[in-house]
């Protein structure tokens, strides 16, 4: 997680210049050695994951369906009339 502030450019160039163990010694917090990052997405993970979330048919289910039905309705195949 990265968290912004901002301080006077004096203090905020003491903190750049300790560590992060140091620092988090100092608020009392563990080491983040056993702590696991989390993956990247591929490309390809990154691209499923975005058409997803932002599909064109979002929310038009039941028109879709709607759709559907009335063109099966008012279709007609020459097996459908044996």
């Amino acid at each position: 997680m990265q968290v912004q502030r901002e301080f006077r450019p004096e203090v905020a160039q003491r903190l750049e210049s300790i560590p992060t163990e140091e620092l988090e010694k100092l608020l009392g917090i563990q080491p983040t050695e056993g702590i696991k990052e989390i993956p990247k997405l591929s490309k390809w993970a990154k691209i499923a994951q975005d058409a997803h979330e932002t599909s064109p048919l979002s929310g038009l289910s039941e028109h879709v369906l709607e759709c559907s039905k009335e063109f099966r309705e008012s279709s007609e195949f020459s097996h459908d009339r044996e």
